[in-house]
C-alpha cells in the first residue's frame, strides 16, 4: 500500500507540473483554469451570421472538484482531446496535443490531489449561485459595480474585460 501512495504522489507531482504556468514550464493549465478554483480567460469566437470574430471572456471550470463532476475515463477524454466550441485545446497526442498518455494521467492524479471535499464543493457552488441570482435579479447594480471597477483600472488587458462585461451584458460561456 505504502508503495501505490509513493506512485501516487510522484504522478501527482509530476502532474503539478504540467499544469503550471508557462513561466514556470508548465503547459498553463493554471493560466486558464486561475489555478485549481477556475478562471477566466479571453477567448475569440467567430460571429454565427457576420462570420466576424468576437472577444469573450469564458470562464473557465474550477478543477478542484472535477473529480467530483467526471469520472478519470471522462478526465482522460477532455484532456485528451479537448473539448469542441470552448477555449480547451487537445492536450494528448491522439488528440494533436503535445502529451502523451502518461503525462495526461499524471494530471488526473494531479486533479485528484487538489480534490475538495463533497461538502466543500457543494457550499461553493450553492454560494456561487445565490451570487449569480442575486446578480441577474438586479441586473442595473452589476452594471453600476462594472463601470466603478473600470474606472479605477489602468491595465489595458483587465480594462478591456470589464469594458466587455459593461457593453456585452451576456453570462459568461462556461462548459457544462
Amino acid at each position: 500500500a505504502h508503495a501505490i501512495d509513493r506512485f501516487n504522489e510522484t504522478f501527482a507531482k509530476r502532474g503539478s507540473q504540467l499544469f503550471a504556468v508557462t513561466a514556470e514550464g508548465g503547459f498553463n493549465c493554471a493560466g486558464c483554469h486561475g489555478g485549481v478554483s477556475g478562471g477566466q480567460v479571453v477567448y475569440n469566437i467567430p460571429d454565427p451570421v457576420t462570420k466576424k470574430l468576437k472577444q469573450v471572456t469564458w470562464k473557465a471550470p474550477s478543477l478542484d472538484d472535477v473529480a467530483l463532476r467526471m469520472t478519470d475515463d471522462q478526465l482522460r477524454e477532455v484532456l485528451t482531446y479537448g473539448r469542441p466550441f470552448s477555449p480547451m485545446p487537445a492536450w494528448g497526442l491522439l488528440g494533436g496535443g503535445p502529451m502523451n498518455d502518461q503525462q495526461i494521467d499524471n494530471l488526473v492524479h494531479y486533479l485528484h490531489s487538489v480534490a475538495i471535499s463533497p461538502k466543500e464543493a457543494k457550499k461553493r457552488s450553492t454560494d456561487n449561485a445565490a451570487t449569480e441570482l442575486k446578480r441577474l435579479q438586479n441586473p442595473q447594480s452589476a452594471l453600476t459595480a462594472a463601470q466603478a471597477s473600470l474606472a479605477s483600472v489602468a491595465d489595458p488587458t483587465e480594462k478591456r474585460k470589464i469594458e466587455n462585461q459593461i457593453t456585452e451584458p451576456e453570462v459568461p460561456i462556461a462548459p457544462g
